[in-house]
């Protein structure tokens, strides 16, 4: 397990897993953000519940945010203080042309075309960024937030690690909760 911090203040954990199923990785993910919690910000018993639209928060911490995302192999949890978070984890891959050509704006694609090794790495930075940019509005992927430009949202905070064969991407808003 890794301890980073990123968009200034965001704590995130990162767990590698292995041959587990999405129950299980859900579960792992819950007990990791409340390790989490208590590890970095001193907070205790964290209940966390799930909003109308499924999206995950502290019931007696409401100050701090929390975002969890999973994929194969890995699962990342982060928390921040005074701020709306979201991240999102993919393991590197060719995204789509299909989805590329119908919800990435000109400028990210003209991104891709720039990027002359590694594109899949560039394809998935920017899915992992409209990923966590909707789960820090809180409103989860639809048409309209897929085809925004990401590049140029102004509201928000993003910082991309890539962590072995995986991109990161923390989206933190701009002022307080």
């Amino acid at each position: 397990m890794k301890y980073m911090t990123m968009c200034g203040n965001v704590r995130i954990k990162i767990i590698p897993v292995n041959n587990i199923g999405d129950a299980d990785m859900s579960s792992t993910a819950y007990k990791e953000v409340r390790k989490l919690a208590t590890d970095m910000f001193g907070l205790l018993d964290c209940v966390i519940e799930k909003d109308e639209m499924g999206n995950p928060f502290f019931q007696n911490h409401t100050d701090y945010d929390l975002s969890i995302s999973h994929t194969d192999g890995l699962i990342v949890v982060a928390i921040g203080k005074n701020h709306k978070i979201g991240i999102d984890v993919e393991k590197i891959h060719k995204v789509s042309d299909t989805i590329i050509e119908k919800y990435y704006s000109k400028a990210e694609k003209r991104e891709i075309l720039r990027t002359r090794v590694n594109a899949e790495l560039v394809e998935t930075k920017i899915w992992t960024m409209k990923e966590a940019y909707s789960k820090c509005l809180g409103t989860g992927l639809n048409r309209e937030l897929l085809m925004l430009d990401i590049y140029s949202r102004k509201e928000v905070l993003m910082e991309t690690q890539i962590y072995k064969e995986y991109v990161i991407t923390v989206c933190r808003m701009i002022g307080s909760m």
